[in-house]
């Protein structure tokens, strides 16, 4: 009986534990993109909503869509996703939320804060991208001022791609508004 008891607690340790590995494995396919390794957009949603619940502010959503300049080019999306990775400020989550757009999510920064530092940050990456025929277009969204929810926030960044420079004009825009008030 005893040989019995203990081979039964054996397997049930065992299968515990593989219940566990399959669940972690489940998790990790349901929020990481399978091309790049990154978040992916269920997982970005869950950060943002989890930091507006937590009453993080400001935060900011920052978009970036990979476009071709020549209509037909097709981005090496994992080459973009680890360039802009390797540039990516500390405490700034990428995440990949389509086949041609990745998403950072920003927390205690304004939006033109965050413009600047991305200007510094990926102008190479930039450079790089465009002498390979794609653009990176980026688009900005700023909680509470363009949302309340996760979702609106990532419609409103993804709504708002124009070029680097345009980002940069609004951004000097915005603070020259801020210095003002």
């Amino acid at each position: 009986a005893l040989f019995r008891s203990a081979a039964a607690a054996r397997l049930i340790v065992r299968a515990r534990r593989e219940a566990r590995a399959l669940a972690e494995r489940v998790t990790t396919l349901a929020f990481t993109d399978r091309e790049t390794g990154l978040a992916n957009r269920p997982r970005l949603s869950q950060l943002v909503t989890d930091a507006l619940t937590a009453g993080v502010e400001p935060l900011c959503l920052l978009s970036l869509r990979l476009r071709s300049l020549d209509g037909a080019t097709r981005a090496d999306v994992p080459a973009a996703a680890g360039a802009l990775l390797s540039a990516l400020p500390a405490g700034w989550t990428l995440a990949r939320t389509s086949p041609d757009q990745f998403m950072v999510l920003v927390e205690h920064a304004r939006a033109a804060d965050v413009a600047i530092r991305a200007q510094a940050a990926w102008t190479p990456v930039v450079s790089r991208l465009h002498a390979r025929g794609v653009a990176l277009q980026f688009g900005l969204a700023e909680s509470p001022r363009d949302g309340h929810t996760a979702q609106m926030l990532l419609f409103r960044a993804s709504a708002r791609a124009v070029p680097l420079e345009f980002l940069l004009a609004s951004a000097a825009g915005e603070r020259a508004l801020d210095a003002v008030a």
